[in-house]
């Protein structure tokens, strides 16, 4: 179970209403509640500085030292290279080309030489896979853009 715990205007009622929800999933299931943050069982404790801190880093938002910023004195700035649109196209289009060539080459063994094995099909569904995986590194990569394009018109206005 998670909870998004920010922005509450009663940070204590909602805890308690977490700490129900566990315990009535914990009794109907009979597993014990794990507190990833902690690594350890929940006890009903709660550290929400902690975890926004956490949220915060995986999702590649900093806290700008340098003083308040349009975005509420903080600074998006990306986490992860991957996340950048020039990574994922390259990515995506390395996919496409590896997808292609791996299902025309499937397709190649099953109508012309005749191979009809498991190795076909299974050279068949990584073409395939790749293939798809290609078009949504490119999707990934045109949204990215989109919304580093929003950013910074936002940011300039």
């Amino acid at each position: 179970m998670s909870f998004p715990y920010w922005e509450h205007e009663d940070p204590e009622g909602f805890h308690e209403q977490v700490r129900q929800a566990v315990t009535i999933v914990a009794q109907e299931t009979g597993y014990e509640a794990y507190d990833p943050q902690t690594q350890d069982a929940f006890d009903g404790t709660f550290a929400d500085e902690e975890g926004r801190e956490a949220t915060r880093v995986l999702s590649g938002e900093v806290v700008d030292e340098g003083g308040p910023s349009p975005a509420g004195g903080r600074a998006a700035r990306r986490g992860d290279p991957r996340q950048d649109p020039a990574f994922l196209r390259r990515r995506g289009m390395l996919y496409l080309v590896i997808g292609v060539l791996l299902t025309l080459y499937g397709l190649w063994r099953l109508m012309g030489a005749g191979g009809t094995g498991w190795i076909t099909v299974v050279v068949l569904a990584i073409g395939v896979l790749d293939l798809l995986g290609g078009l949504m590194m490119l999707s990934l990569a045109r949204t990215s853009a989109e919304r580093d394009e929003a950013d910074r018109g936002s940011g300039q206005q």
